[in-house]
């Protein structure tokens, strides 16, 4: 057995043993309990993602949408009836969709609740104190805007390993945790096991605005307010002392290195876990120090808040 495949054969032995069961198996189900899952990290700890269709794409064929445009009557209300995009060029266009068309948005929870706003469809004083003339008032739009807390150690092993990614999952109600191998380029060329941990839930939320209102090219402004919630950092705490509970297994007693005075332990990179991780409050900080995203952005434009359950925009028809 090679070393990746020993560490994460050992990984999931100190999952188990940590006391996180069943054993799944290899599955992409997200289910309860430790599994081996895929991994969208290649052998030379590349990350392939979907913005590579894009990377392959004609770029003279790429176009960007500003805004949508809307129509109202008496019979059927408000309506989408096309958009306004730039080419390549620069240059803006319009483009209409035929009876009884669509629009449909596609552009993620940071891109729709963004096109929607600089096409006045949102909070009404927010749109109007933009110079947006406003289409439709729908406070919601942006609203409730939440991503997954990451948090992680770092650990250098006594000897060298390949790049891998996360293929090792353990998943609870509460918090999953994953399991991979980086490799520093030189001059470091420093090996580091990465052991993560997700609250899978957050109940924190916070808000997006516009940092242009006329440039859709532009990322919006999002405000997070991870932990604002204090359930989200009690959770957090708990993943954490999963992993410490999982680093006391046996297994992992090969990944520490030895000190000048031969007495073994992890080479921590970076913030190390509390020393007591029974106390809530050193848990807590510990959690806020390391906080990193996970960039799995959701909300913005939330199910029967701003879209109804076929996911079409209430209030708006054929969009």
């Amino acid at each position: 057995m090679d070393q990746i495949n020993s560490w994460q054969t050992l990984v999931k032995k100190a999952l188990l043993q940590s006391g996180i069961c069943p054993d799944i198996g290899l599955t992409l189900d997200h289910l309860q309990g430790t599994r081996i899952s895929g991994s969208t990290f290649d052998r030379s700890g590349r990350r392939h993602g979907a913005v590579e269709l894009l990377n392959k794409a004609d770029k003279n064929n790429l176009r960007v949408v500003e805004s949508v445009i809307f129509a109202s009557n008496a019979s059927l209300g408000l309506s989408a009836i096309g958009v306004v995009y730039r080419d390549t060029k620069g240059n803006s266009h319009v483009c209409q969709i035929r009876k009884k068309g669509e629009i449909i948005l596609r552009v993620g929870a940071l891109g729709s609740p963004q096109l929607l706003l600089m096409s006045g469809v949102g909070p009404k004083s927010y749109i109007l104190s933009l110079n947006i003339p406003i289409v439709y008032d729908q406070p919601y739009i942006g609203q409730f805007m939440s991503d997954n807390p990451r948090n992680q150690i770092s650990i250098a092993p006594p000897f060298p390993l390949n790049a891998i990614g996360s293929l090792v999952v353990r998943i609870t109600k509460s918090f999953y945790i994953e399991a991979g191998i980086a490799v520093k380029s030189p001059p470091l060329n420093l090996t580091v096991l990465r052991i993560s941990e997700n609250v899978s839930r957050p109940l924190s939320t916070g808000s997006l605005r516009l940092a242009s209102p006329t440039n859709a090219s532009l990322t919006p402004i999002v405000r997070i307010n991870y932990f604002n919630d204090t359930i989200d950092l009690y959770q957090c705490a708990n993943g954490m002392r999963a992993i410490g509970k999982m680093l006391r297994t046996p297994v992992m007693e090969q990944y520490k290195s030895m000190d000048q005075r031969g007495q073994r332990h992890f080479k921590f990179v970076g913030q190390a876990l509390p020393q007591n991780q029974f106390v809530n409050e050193a848990m807590g900080e510990f959690c806020r120090k390391t906080l990193s995203t996970f960039y799995h952005f959701h909300g913005g434009c939330l199910e029967q808040k701003v879209v109804d359950g076929h996911l079409k925009v209430t209030g708006i028809n054929a969009l």
